[in-house]
């Protein structure tokens, strides 16, 4: 009896300390990019900050970004062990508008180092002034990290100048190092997909068919260069045509590529949209497709993910109609973003419907896993080591995947009225 115990208390131990060390290093974070959202009143600023778990409770442990840095751009990338903001630098607490300065904000996940990195104002190629345009940029990786592509332009140049308008330059973070680069770059640039809740333009590159070539391109700007970038890579199937006018990419990193096509699908209730990925480690294409009315996917690893949207008003059938209220989206205001009262208000974008239909898609064997949360502000946190991080309304669970084919049972880590904040999630360490 007494080896018995001692067996059970080895056991109790190291189920405490696995779950121990693995809820010690989840990072959650929490900010909302003012990229669409314009705060009305000059006093509502907001923070972004990394949080941890300290027993049930949530804790801050690092400001990304203050309440003197406008945050435009926030992305985490697990699997490069970073994340990225872009903030304006205000001069004073109440200053909205008109930054003089840009700044990049990198936390390196597995060192636990913030760095700011300062972006110049201007580029001067050939003895003229480009001057920066903050919001059109995007990042990539390469042996040396992260770099990030920014565009400048000089619009008192004539349209029909032999020199063009806009620029496209690549900055190391590391160096500080700024350089003019081609547009072909930008078949390098990393997208994480797209977020209902973290809308911005900076990620996901939209496409225009080219029927002579059957290929997309990525106009880095047709009005003002030539050059355009080439998506060569479609699956067989795909033939462009004059009404198969456009696509986008959802997410484009090492391990895939998701494109979505702007097909003419069969339309019911639901629009049924395709979507097209590439195993860029096999070279091979697949498909599936999913009942939303917004494009909503990210990438973890393996594994695609998102959460089926619909607009505010959707009639399932003559005696079932679910109407869309601003009610039904409960978060509140906190230091870390508005309510959602606030954005239904002031954007369209917002005022879509979900049932809280989450989805994982695994891209070795196709494998769906879909499930329901009854609230329609819910999503995908983080797929890692077979564990699912995700968000329903104020609360956070935590799942097994079983086998790559469906979801174990869930645990409650925390409920905290700044997790509705919160859409991104990382390992520290790993």
């Amino acid at each position: 009896m007494k080896w018995i115990l001692i067996s059970i208390n080895i056991l109790l131990f190291f189920q405490i300390g696995f779950s121990q060390e693995s809820d010690d290093k989840i990072r959650f974070i929490a900010g909302f990019p003012d990229f669409i959202y314009r705060p009305v009143n000059q006093g509502e600023v907001y923070i972004s900050a990394l949080l941890k778990l300290e027993g049930d409770s949530l804790i801050s442990e690092e400001i990304l970004s203050d309440s003197l840095q406008y945050l435009f751009f926030l992305r985490s990338y697990p699997l490069k062990n970073c994340v990225i903001c872009l903030v304006g630098n205000k001069q004073k607490f109440y200053d909205l508008a008109d930054f003089k300065d840009y700044s990049f904000v990198i936390y390196d996940n597995k060192n636990k180092i913030k760095k700011n990195v300062s972006i110049p104002n201007q580029f001067n190629l050939d003895g003229l002034s480009y001057k920066l345009n903050p919001q059109n940029f995007s990042s990539y990786f390469n042996k040396n990290g992260v770099n990030f592509l920014l565009t400048y332009s000089n619009l008192e140049l004539p349209k029909n100048s032999t020199r063009s308008r806009i620029i496209y330059c690549a900055l190391n973070p590391m160096t500080g190092d700024i350089q003019k680069v081609d547009p072909e770059i930008y078949r390098d640039v990393i997208s994480d997909g797209n977020s209902f809740i973290l809308k911005n333009n900076n990620e996901g590159l939209l496409l225009h068919g080219d029927v002579g070539r059957n290929t997309l391109k990525i106009p880095a700007d047709e009005r003002f260069y030539k050059k355009l970038t080439y998506i060569d890579k479609l699956p067989d199937d795909v033939n462009i045509k004059t009404n198969y006018y456009a696509g986008k990419v959802l997410i484009n990193n090492e391990e895939v590529l998701v494109l979505y096509l702007y097909e003419k699908e069969k339309q019911s209730q639901w629009n049924k949209l395709k979507l097209r990925v590439l195993d860029k480690q096999n070279n091979i294409w697949s498909n599936f497709t999913i009942e939303t009315s917004i494009v909503n996917i990210k990438s973890f690893e393996r594994w695609l993910g998102g959460n089926s949207m619909v607009k505010e008003v959707y009639k399932k059938n003559e005696d079932d109609n679910i109407t869309f209220k601003k009610e039904d989206w409960i978060k509140k205001k906190t230091q870390y973003g508005p309510s959602y009262l606030s954005l239904i208000d002031t954007d369209e974008s917002y005022k879509f419907y979900s049932r809280g239909s989450l989805y994982l898609r695994n891209i070795d064997s196709k494998a769906i896993i879909a499930w329901e949360t009854g609230q329609g502000d819910s999503e995908i946190l983080l797929v890692q080591d077979e564990m699912v991080y995700y968000r329903v309304n104020d609360k956070i669970y935590r799942v097994p995947i079983i086998n790559g084919e469906k979801l174990g049972e869930s645990e409650l880590l925390v409920q905290d009225e700044r997790v509705p904040d919160i859409h991104w999630a990382f390992l520290v360490g790993e």
